[in-house]
C-alpha cells in the first residue's frame, strides 16, 4: 500500500494534466514505489505501454530492476554490454509496434541513453504509449543528456530529491521543459 504522501504525489501528477511533472520527494520517501504504482495503473489503462526508466548509475539501475521484479515486472536492463540488451530491446519494440506485446519495461543508465543503438529503439516506440521516468531527473538538465531525452514521449515523470539547481537556471529550465513543473514536494 502507498503511504499518504505517495498517494498525494500521484494524485497531484495526474491532476496537473497530461501525465507530466516532477515529484520532489526526499531520499527514502519512496519515489521508486510511487512510480511503480503509476506504472501499474497506466498499464491497466494503456494496451502496449512501454515504460523506460532512466537512472544515472548502474547501482541505482540494479535497485530499480530488483524492486520491479518484486512487482512481477521483468525489465530489459539497458546497461553494461550492448550485447546483453540490444536484441531484447529491438524485439520488444518490434512486438509492441505490431501489437503482439502488451507491455514492456526497460531500465537504462544515462551513459547508454545517449547511444545511437538505444536512441534508435526508443524512436520506434509509440509516443502516446511511452511512459518515460527519469529518476534523479536533475541529471537530465545538462545539455548532453537533455538532447537524448525522447521528445515524443507523452507520459513523463521526473523523480528527484533535489530537482532544481540553485545556480543553474538553464538546467532548471530544460528539466521543466521536458518533465513539466514540480507537481508535488
Amino acid at each position: 500500500n502507498l503511504r499518504p504522501h505517495q498517494s498525494a504525489a500521484l494524485n497531484a501528477w495526474r491532476a496537473a494534466g497530461s501525465y507530466q511533472g516532477v515529484l520532489a520527494l526526499a531520499t527514502g520517501a519512496g519515489k521508486t514505489i510511487t512510480a511503480i504504482h503509476a506504472i501499474i495503473r497506466l498499464s491497466e489503462k494503456i494496451d502496449g505501454l512501454a515504460v523506460v526508466i532512466a537512472v544515472p548509475y548502474q547501482n541505482l539501475a540494479d535497485q530499480w530492476c530488483d524492486v520491479l521484479l518484486e512487482f512481477s515486472i521483468s525489465p530489459i536492463r539497458c546497461y553494461e554490454s550492448k550485447s546483453l540488451w540490444k536484441d531484447s530491446l529491438e524485439l520488444a519494440t518490434h512486438e509492441l509496434s505490431i501489437g503482439t506485446r502488451k507491455f514492456m519495461a526497460a531500465v537504462v543508465v544515462n551513459k547508454t541513453l545517449g547511444t545511437a543503438d538505444f536512441r534508435s529503439c526508443l524512436a520506434k516506440l509509440n509516443g502516446k504509449k511511452l511512459f518515460w521516468i527519469g529518476d534523479e531527473c536533475n541529471h537530465h538538465g545538462g545539455e548532453g543528456l537533455y538532447q537524448s531525452l525522447p521528445d515524443h514521449a507523452e507520459i513523463r515523470l521526473g523523480l528527484s530529491a533535489t530537482p532544481e539547481h540553485y545556480l543553474d537556471h538553464d538546467r532548471n529550465r530544460r528539466i521543466e521543459d521536458f518533465y513539466g513543473k514540480i507537481v508535488f514536494e
